[in-house]
């Protein structure tokens, strides 16, 4: 399987998806602004909060995202460029984890289950983070294969 042949589909996929990041960061940022003049809208408020930040966060994995196509591309693709980028890809789903963890909480501070909120908070934040721990762990394991592989080529490097 040669990789250029996929990497114009790609690249293409990811401006889609940076225009449509974009689009939800500043849609909402303007619906955050604007229900601020609005007292009645508490859980609105954070709904909007917490997709802004989703929206920012997607823009910076997207940004990642393209390093390690364009890295893949060339003809070295077991680099430390490209290992900087896997763990860039890493450290942005941690931030998309722990923002719907917190968010997840907030919202399951107003809704009782069973007479109980803690029930109903801890099922709102596995419920909003399985798919993303999911993703964090096998990225995170792709990092430590390629971390890996990096200093393994570069140890290659050195042997004569």
């Amino acid at each position: 399987m040669k990789i250029s042949k996929y990497l114009l589909p790609l690249k293409i996929v990811l401006l889609i998806s940076v225009l449509i990041s974009v689009y939800i960061t500043i849609f909402n940022g303007v619906a955050f602004f604007q229900s601020r003049f609005s007292p009645d809208t508490p859980g609105l408020k954070a709904a909007v909060l917490q997709n802004t930040i989703l929206g920012l966060l997607y823009l910076v994995m997207t940004w990642y995202l393209f390093r390690l196509l364009i890295g893949a591309g060339s003809e070295d693709i077991i680099s430390r460029k490209n290992l900087s980028a896997v763990k860039g890809i890493l450290f942005v789903l941690s931030g998309l984890l722990l923002t719907k963890i917190v968010f997840a909480w907030i919202a399951g501070d107003s809704i009782k289950v069973y007479n109980n909120r803690l029930y109903f908070r801890l099922l709102s934040v596995l419920g909003a983070t399985w798919e993303l721990l999911m993703a964090f762990m096998v990225i995170l394991a792709l990092a430590i294969v390629f971390e890996r592989a990096v200093s393994l080529k570069e140890e290659q490097a050195l042997t004569i």
